[in-house]
């Protein structure tokens, strides 16, 4: 019975929108691995989400973000 149950909720987790952007970003990298990439894909999930809750808020991130790669040398 408790195998049933476990299936249930593995099925139920699949099915959540995190399981299914994390499984995004795992394919992203498996095919782009760079870190100017991962971390330009980190805010645009952060964006979606509407982690920034202003527009204005989310372009100064993806300015500073912009800076800081070419800070870096990216």
């Amino acid at each position: 019975m408790m195998y049933v149950i476990r299936m249930t909720s593995e099925k139920l987790i699949r099915k959540r929108s995190s399981y299914i952007e994390w499984r995004a970003i795992l394919r992203y990298l498996e095919n782009n691995p760079d870190i100017p990439n991962l971390l330009l894909k980190i805010h645009e999930l952060y964006d979606m989400k509407r982690a920034y809750r202003f527009n204005w808020v989310s372009e100064k991130s993806k300015e500073s973000l912009s800076q800081l790669l070419k800070d870096e040398g990216y």
